[in-house]
């Protein structure tokens, strides 16, 4: 089991190799008085694989003259996506025979 864990573990290493998000547009709107909603759209890019395009809103709050991030709200499932574009599953099953299970999958 061990032996099975490790071997996973330098799929996954091997398959998320340096991953880059750039942030490509952002775009707020007031909301209220003391409360604006920022989008944005990043791009990232995961070794040879096609550049992801992921999205994400963030309401902004102001509070005793801060500002805060009331909540982090990504539009997808990024580590899905990272997993899927990574091919750690695939390599891994190709070198062991055996495969990552993902909760909830």
């Amino acid at each position: 089991m061990r032996e099975e864990f490790i071997a996973a573990a330098r799929a996954r290493a091997h398959g998320l190799a340096a991953p880059r998000a750039t942030l490509a547009t952002q775009s707020t709107i007031a909301i209220g008085g003391h409360c604006w909603l920022s989008s944005a759209h990043w791009t990232m890019t995961l070794g040879d694989a096609p550049t992801l395009d992921l999205y994400s809103d963030f309401p902004v709050l102001r509070a005793e003259g801060e500002l805060s991030i009331a909540a982090y709200l990504a539009r997808q499932d990024l580590p899905r996506l990272v997993r899927d574009m990574s091919g750690a599953d695939r390599n891994l099953r190709e070198t062991t025979g055996t495969s990552i299970r993902h909760a909830g999958t």
